[in-house]
C-alpha cells in the first residue's frame, strides 16, 4: 500500500473515531449538511445513484464500456466489478445487522428534514456509499494502472462518488460517520481484493454470472420498487 494511501486511510480513521467518540460532532455535521437539502426531487435522484441496483444496471456497464472502447486504458471485465461488489455488499449488510445502529430518524428531538421513506435502524455503515465507492475504486485501480495522463479520471470519479455519498447525510438517511466508515471499508476491501483475489474473477463462469446479475439489476430497476430502500 502506497504511503499516500496509507496516510489517507489513517486520517480517515482518526476523523471517524472522533465522530464516534464525540456524537455531538456527528450531530453537528448532520445538521450542517442537512441545510443543503433544498429540493427533494433533486436529492432523491442523486442519492439513488448509490442504490446497488442502479449501480449494477447502469454505472457498471458504463464503466466497462468506457474501459473497453478506450484503447489507452486497461480493459475491465464485468466480473472484476460485479463479484467483489456483491461480496462487499453482503459484508456491509452483515455489519449493519450486527451493529443495528440508529439512523438520525431513530433519535428523538432532531430537527432536520428527511427524504421519504424514513428508516430508523441499520445506519452503520452506509450501504449506498459502500456500493458506489467499491465500484469506483476497483475500476480506477484496474483501468488506470500503468497508464499516464488520466489523473483527472481519479478526481472526477472520486468526487462524483463523494457527492452521492454526502447526499446520504444531506437527506437525513445517515450520519457522517456512517459514510466515512463505508469509504474506509471500501478502500481496504479494494486493496485486499486486488492483492489476493483478482484472478478469481477471470473465469468464464464469473463473467457470465456477472452479466446475469447485471440483467437482474435491470429487471429490478424497471419492475421492482428498489428505490424505496434508501
Amino acid at each position: 500500500m502506497k504511503t499516500r494511501t496509507r496516510n489517507f486511510l489513517l486520517a480517515l480513521t482518526i476523523v471517524l473515531m472522533s465522530l464516534k467518540l464525540f456524537p455531538a460532532l456527528d450531530l453537528y455535521a448532520l445538521k450542517f449538511l442537512n441545510k443543503l437539502f433544498f429540493d427533494e426531487r433533486t436529492f432523491a435522484v442523486i442519492t439513488d445513484m448509490g442504490n446497488a441496483f442502479f449501480i449494477t444496471a447502469f454505472i457498471i456497464p458504463a464503466l466497462i464500456g468506457y474501459s473497453n472502447f478506450n484503447s489507452k486504458i486497461n480493459s475491465v471485465s464485468a466480473s472484476i466489478l460485479v463479484i467483489p461488489s456483491l461480496v462487499f455488499g453482503l459484508f456491509i449488510q452483515l455489519v449493519k445487522n450486527l451493529v443495528n445502529a440508529q439512523r438520525p430518524a431513530g433519535v428523538g428531538d432532531i430537527n432536520i428534514n428527511f427524504l421519504e421513506p424514513v428508516f430508523q435502524s441499520n445506519s452503520f455503515p452506509s450501504g449506498h456509499t459502500a456500493s458506489i465507492f467499491i465500484v469506483c475504486l476497483i475500476w480506477l485501480k484496474v483501468a488506470l494502472t500503468n497508464t499516464r495522463g488520466y489523473q483527472m479520471h481519479y478526481f472526477v470519479i472520486v468526487l462524483c462518488a463523494l457527492v452521492v455519498s454526502l447526499t446520504r447525510v444531506i437527506v437525513g438517511a445517515h450520519w457522517l460517520s456512517d459514510v466515512l466508515a463505508s469509504i474506509l471499508f471500501a478502500w481496504l476491501f479494494t486493496e485486499l481484493f486486488l492483492k489476493y483475489f483478482l484472478k478469481i474473477n477471470k473465469s468464464k463462469i464469473a463473467v457470465y454470472s456477472s452479466w446475469g446479475i447485471i440483467l437482474s439489476a435491470w429487471y429490478g430497476v424497471f419492475f421492482m420498487e428498489v428505490f424505496d430502500y434508501i
